[in-house]
């Protein structure tokens, strides 16, 4: 009896890797594939930097008002400005961690 080789599950992409496809899908249109790539990203635990996740929700936001749905644009738009407290936050941090 032979035996197979174990199937790894795949590697989910990157959020960089995410955004670029979804802006992708934009260009051609296709706002609900979108919308749905990014909530799906979204749905996974938090990964990539605060800046990529920031320009994610604001892609997001983007296509939830081509969309006409304003309530979900406002709302991810309101936690795309929450990231940038926090990243500033974190970056006085590091300024005072390298001081010392």
């Amino acid at each position: 009896m032979e035996i197979l080789p174990r199937r790894t599950p795949p590697t989910p992409p990157s959020l960089g890797q995410v955004v670029e496809h979804a802006r992708i899908l934009r260009g051609a249109g296709d706002l609900a594939g979108t919308a749905r790539l990014l909530d799906d990203a979204f749905a996974v635990e938090a990964r990539g930097s605060e800046p990529m996740r920031r320009r994610a929700l604001l892609l997001r936001a983007q296509v939830a008002f081509e969309m006409h749905d304003d309530a979900a644009a406002a709302r991810f738009l309101d936690t795309a400005d929450a990231l940038r407290p926090l990243a500033d936050a974190l970056a006085a941090l590091d300024a005072t961690d390298s001081r010392r």
